[in-house]
């Protein structure tokens, strides 16, 4: 973009401004101190004088009307006054320079100057707007003084439908006339019901658009649902009777508190959502935590019962030698013994009874050692004692019978005895 076309833009914007400026202006109404006495409109200027300066020895005052349930912002936007002697009064407090106030109430402005030095002088924006209220039946209400606002037939509305079996009410509480237009009306007929009713006793009920005029107040408003079908419902909107503000400019008001409820529910569920999401989390950590400890309890446990495992095994395998070496590794069958011409072979299966003093080492060696490797495998060669010990005869000599009996063949030729046979033996 060129030099030129900046310049351009910049230019086209100041003007821009300067002509809304003066729309403005013109618009509004103007009242100048020491010659208007009031205002009788919705935005003015308020000017010191109407020439360049302001005259000396002068004492003048100027009221600012405020409608009740309306509310004024004044804005100084100039100010130029001998310090000390020049006094402008605002709702009965000195200015001493370009500030804003609001008031809900007819509003005194007062000017004092001195018999020397003049200046400038001052100029004064005011624009008064109506308060505007928001009531819901069953719901929240704001600003419920004011004699300007709109009714909602429920919460979030514009969003969902009301809901089913409701029964409620809400009042308008100044007792003043009303006008009332209703610009939004969808309801299940002859089951769903809205009315107001006024001060007098005149009930009315709301079934289609309309505006109603001249209504006594306070004014009570009534909604009433059945369990099944639900519709949108309805908005009406009310004013002070013979206003001067334009249903369409308060239906701009009507729409922002339409945003403005709809925005205060989501944030209302959102809180709700919120501290539900916050407890469940809440709850995990909380459970987190004890499965942690646990597990850590049950690690050290573990670790001490190794720990002592451990300690107490080098005591048994030192106190068990011999024994150790043939019950901890798997040694060959004996040699193949005879007894006076019978082959024996004893059975590899049968394990001679120990005492439970001799098993208690034997148990103990089953656990699992994490120390050096096992000797090299078993040999007879290398093994300087045989079993059994060739001194010593197997069976023992010292048994008194043995079996087979020496002078039985066995087995026996006949695997079947007669009687006979066992009679003669």
């Amino acid at each position: 973009m060129s030099f030129s076309s900046v310049s351009a833009f910049g230019v086209g914007v100041v003007v821009a401004v300067v002509l809304s400026v003066v729309a403005t202006e013109c618009s509004a109404d103007s009242y100048y101190m020491c010659y208007d006495y009031s205002s009788n409109g919705e935005s003015g200027y308020l000017y010191s004088q109407s020439g360049s300066v302001y005259s000396s020895n002068i004492d003048c005052s100027f009221t600012i009307s405020v409608p009740s349930g309306s509310t004024a912002t004044i804005s100084v936007e100039a100010f130029d006054l001998e310090s000390g002697y020049d006094i402008l009064y605002i709702g009965g407090y000195s200015v001493t320079g370009t500030s804003t106030y609001t008031a809900t109430s007819d509003v005194l402005v007062r000017f004092t100057t001195d018999s020397s030095v003049v200046r400038s002088g001052f100029r004064i924006y005011f624009e008064i707007t109506p308060i505007f209220a928001i009531h819901v039946p069953c719901g929240t209400d704001y600003d419920t003084s004011s004699s300007y606002g709109v009714i909602f037939s429920h919460n979030n509305y514009g969003n969902d439908n009301y809901g089913n079996n409701i029964g409620c009410y809400d009042i308008i509480d100044p007792t003043v006339l009303f006008d009332i237009y209703c610009d939004e009306v969808e309801l299940e007929s002859g089951y769903d019901t809205a009315t107001v009713e006024t001060a007098t006793g005149y009930t009315y009920s709301i079934t289609t658009e309309g505006t109603w005029t001249n209504l006594q107040g306070p004014l009570r408003f009534e909604f009433h649902t059945d369990r099944s079908v639900t519709y949108d419902g309805f908005r009406c909107i009310f004013r002070p009777a013979g206003s001067s503000d334009s249903w369409s400019s308060l239906q701009a008001l009507a729409d922002d508190a339409e945003d403005r409820i709809q925005l205060d529910d989501s944030v209302s569920t959102g809180a709700i959502v919120g501290a539900v999401v916050g407890c469940i989390i809440f709850i995990i950590i909380i459970i987190s935590c004890c499965v942690c400890c646990n597990s850590k309890n049950s690690s050290s446990t573990k670790f001490q019962t190794t720990t002592a495992t451990v300690t107490s095994t080098p005591i048994t395998t030192a106190t068990t030698t011999s024994d150790t070496a043939v019950t901890s590794f798997t040694q060959p069958p004996p040699a193949e013994k005879t007894m006076d011409g019978i082959q024996y072979v004893p059975d590899q299966q049968q394990q001679p009874q120990m005492s439970p003093h001799e098993q208690q080492p034997q148990m103990a060696q089953q656990t699992p050692q994490p120390y050096a490797p096992p000797p090299p495998a078993y040999t007879p060669q290398d093994q300087k004692s045989s079993y059994p010990p060739p001194s010593q005869q197997y069976p023992p000599q010292q048994q008194q019978m043995s079996y087979p009996p020496p002078s039985q063949q066995y087995p026996p030729p006949s695997s079947h005895f007669t009687s006979e046979e066992h009679s003669h033996i």
